[in-house]
């Protein structure tokens, strides 16, 4: 009796079905993959953000000096991606207290200032003599920068007459400057009394 040999190999079509099985899937749970990594990547900015102002607040009451968080745009981009704190001296000068921190790729602070008001005009830092513009890494001195000032005593240098100051965070996949807030942001508002800071999230 002759035994037949039997094979248990895919066919062709066999492999093409499951081929474009897969293609489905991906096609399907890629918005919402997508999605989830805009949403960790806020999460992350907002996050440093956070870090960067309540180090600044502590540090200002630790060493007993004034801290400026300055916040600054490379001026290839439209929205404020990056973070640095200095202590500033008696004599004027301003010295690193670390270094800058740049926020995930495809998250920005808010260029309006309807959206984030600590980055209006009138919060452009000065340069001095004493305090001049530093080259920063692979950027040099072509950038802008905004300034919040922490001081010992917990106050900070944001005016207190009833305006509310505080930055909006968003993903860029709409485009860096928006005229309202996507459905996914983040804001963090800083009290000028206490220099505290408040996260607020949809």
């Amino acid at each position: 009796m002759k035994r037949t040999r039997t094979t248990s190999a895919f066919t062709l079509i066999e492999l093409l079905a499951v081929l474009i099985v897969i293609t489905l899937l991906a096609v399907l749970t890629m918005p919402s993959i997508s999605s989830s990594l805009r949403a960790m990547r806020l999460t992350q900015a907002t996050q440093q953000t956070l870090d960067q102002l309540h180090l600044a607040g502590q540090l200002a009451r630790s060493v007993n000096r004034t801290l400026e968080t300055r916040i600054y745009r490379y001026n290839n981009e439209k929205g404020w991606r990056h973070l640095q704190n200095f202590q500033l001296r008696e004599d004027g000068t301003a010295e690193p207290s670390g270094r800058v921190v740049d926020l995930p790729d495809g998250v920005v602070m808010s260029p309006d200032s309807g959206l984030s008001p600590l980055l209006a005009a009138g919060r452009a830092k000065s340069w001095t003599a004493t305090d001049p513009q530093i080259p920063l890494p692979g950027i040099g001195t072509s950038y802008e920068t905004r300034r919040i000032l922490f001081h010992p005593d917990g106050t900070t240098d944001l005016s207190v007459s009833g305006q509310l100051w505080f930055l909006s965070l968003y993903t860029t996949e709409r485009g860096e400057s928006l005229p309202a807030l996507p459905s996914n942001f983040s804001v963090i508002q800083v009290d000028p009394w206490t220099g505290r800071s408040q996260l607020y999230r949809p």
